[in-house]
């Protein structure tokens, strides 16, 4: 099968799909150009997100390291057409590990900064827990109407439909998930596919409907969302083209920030990964990189 991510992209594999999202153009030594995946509203932040850490992984023969955690950081939105560049620096190798930061820009304005990191699997037993229940009395999810989220991404929420908001943003909600391309056997691949889909299901707890907006209270201005950073865990092995369950809630929400929490079980109840998600509310009229600074998101007083 042709590598999806430095060679040319296979006739099978969907132009909007996930492969063809993460295909990865050299660029010059440690450097990688890809497409933006973006819409209206600019780069798809969990496309950049993945590809940061694909091109992290072209820096680490992940057939004995695999990647252990991914920190990423937004810096601004960016815009819908245009390639971003990946800059990665090998910050940290040992026998044990290694660390790479990589810095994604779009015609000079960087987007985003990720922090990467791989473990070499350890041989033995050490210890072993997991607090988290088996799917074992959830509905199948073939069984459960599908909900169109992106690309190659099939969702089935199992508490509540899509969006429609619950008591409380803490609820709890479960969601059955799985990418309908097949994915290579390279754990980078399913790896970043998680991030794609970390990206796309954790907004969800403090996004407003299609339909309608988040209002500030006070001023009665309408609040968008925007995330500020993404940070995810991989405990396990797992294949992101079968089914996952993804549990998500958001436990605080306060200064125009909302903080998300997930993780991830595989159909036999494996804890897989663990996720979280701070996003700004910020006013429709304004432009998120304006809310990224060190003082933190403009509230609508700000003007």
């Amino acid at each position: 099968m042709t590598h999806p991510l430095t060679t040319e992209k296979e006739p099978d594999v969907p132009v909007n799909g996930f492969l063809a999202q993460m295909h990865l153009d050299p660029a010059g030594p440690d450097r990688w150009s890809a497409g933006t995946g973006g819409g209206p509203a600019g780069v798809a932040r969990g496309v950049l997100a993945a590809q940061a850490m694909v091109a992290a992984g072209r820096s680490v023969d992940t057939r004995w390291r695999w990647v252990h955690a991914v920190h990423v950081t937004h810096l601004g939105e960016g815009e819908p057409a245009g390639p971003v560049e990946h800059r990665v620096e090998r910050v940290h190798d040992t026998d044990h590990g290694a660390v790479r930061l990589v810095r994604s820009a779009q015609g000079g304005n960087p987007l985003a900064l990720a922090t990467v990191t791989f473990a070499t699997p350890r041989r033995g037993r050490g210890p072993t827990h997991q607090d988290a229940p088996a799917p074992d009395d959830l509905p199948d999810p073939h069984a459960l109407p599908a909900t169109v989220t992106a690309g190659s991404l099939d969702v089935r929420h199992v508490d509540r439909p899509r969006w429609e908001r619950a008591a409380t943003p803490a609820a709890r909600n479960r969601i059955w998930m799985r990418f309908t391309e097949e994915i290579p056997d390279e754990i980078l691949l399913h790896a970043a596919a998680l991030v794609r889909a970390a990206d796309l299901l954790l907004v969800e707890p403090v996004a407003p409907p299609p339909t309608g907006e988040w209002t500030d209270l006070e001023t009665g201005r309408g609040l968008r969302t925007a995330a500020l950073d993404l940070s995810v865990r991989f405990h396990r092995g797992f294949r992101a083209d079968d089914w996952i369950l993804h549990e998500h809630e958001s436990p605080s929400a306060a200064d125009y920030r909302a903080f998300t929490t997930g993780r991830f079980l595989s159909s036999m109840g494996r804890l897989v990964a663990t996720v979280s998600q701070e996003t700004a509310l910020l006013p429709v009229a304004e432009h998120t990189t304006a809310a990224l600074s060190s003082a933190g998101p403009r509230t609508p007083e700000d003007g």
